[in-house]
């Protein structure tokens, strides 16, 4: 009885620590659930009403996902200013989700997507890696818990932590030279724009659930946060949102891990 306990504890501790190192290895930094004000009342229209947002606990990426990354997963690269620390640029949302899913696969993990086109959905209990709610990106951009009120992520001066058209040069750079916010994720602005699951509804704050808000079950287009190399500062507070088709391939466009921690 004893060695079969001994046998059941080790091999649980054995996987605990193979998930602690997937996630880690893909730079992953936990976010603690909470609450806090979403959009911004001086914001533009469809930043407001500012609401209450509470979330569970989750994972996601310290970097925006680069193109060293993308390669080893997808095989080939479509992005437009090239480097392997270059965050992925050039890259649709479908395109996104893909990765994400073969990335899982790759590790050992469930698949956060099924279906195709504007049928896929999003099993948010499943235990691989997927694309942040517009609220996760926003909250993970604010700085969690450990948010100190900036106006972008981790500064009130968009010079300190992002790549934008006032010092880009229309150019993007590795990922992780410029300041990093409360949680240490960088690139939260600016270098490039990031895919978010939710279909994007200029209204949506309105009438939003309070609790893990997923954005609305429908739709023409997807949100896209942070701002890009070729945005201006006002497009790169935590508050600003933006969308674009799923389709879109753009060198301004590229993305960032997520994970559920169940």
């Amino acid at each position: 009885m004893r060695k079969t306990v001994y046998l059941f504890v080790v091999m649980l501790l054995a996987c605990l620590v193979l998930q602690a190192q997937s996630v880690d290895n893909q730079n992953m930094v936990f976010v603690e659930g909470g609450s806090f004000m979403m959009g911004c009342d001086e914001g533009l229209f469809h930043e407001r009403p500012s609401h209450e947002v509470s979330l569970s606990s989750f994972w996601i990426g310290k970097y925006e996902v680069t193109q060293a990354e993308w390669k080893q997963i997808m095989e080939f690269n479509p992005s437009g200013f090239t480097g392997d620390m270059l965050p992925a640029n050039n890259i649709s949302w479908y395109m996104a989700t893909e990765f994400c899913n073969k990335l899982s696969l790759k590790e050992g993990l469930s698949p956060c997507y099924s279906g195709s086109g504007v049928d896929i959905i999003c099993d948010f209990a499943a235990d691989g890696y997927r694309l942040p709610t517009e609220a996760e990106w926003e909250y993970a951009a604010r700085g969690g818990k450990q948010s100190e009120g900036y106006k972008y992520a981790g500064s009130d001066s968009a010079e300190e932590v992002a790549w934008f058209s006032n010092n880009a040069e229309d150019q993007i750079y590795p990922v992780g030279q410029k300041k990093p916010n409360e949680l240490g994720l960088y690139d939260m602005h600016g270098n490039v724009s990031e895919w978010c699951w939710d279909w994007y509804n200029s209204s949506y704050y309105e009438d939003s659930p309070k609790h893990n808000p997923q954005g609305e079950s429908s739709g023409g287009y997807r949100v896209i946060r942070g701002g890009s190399w070729n945005s201006e500062d006002i497009d790169n507070s935590v508050s600003s949102r933006d969308n674009s088709f799923p389709e879109m391939e753009s060198s301004t466009a590229g993305f960032r891990l997520v994970r559920s921690a169940n």
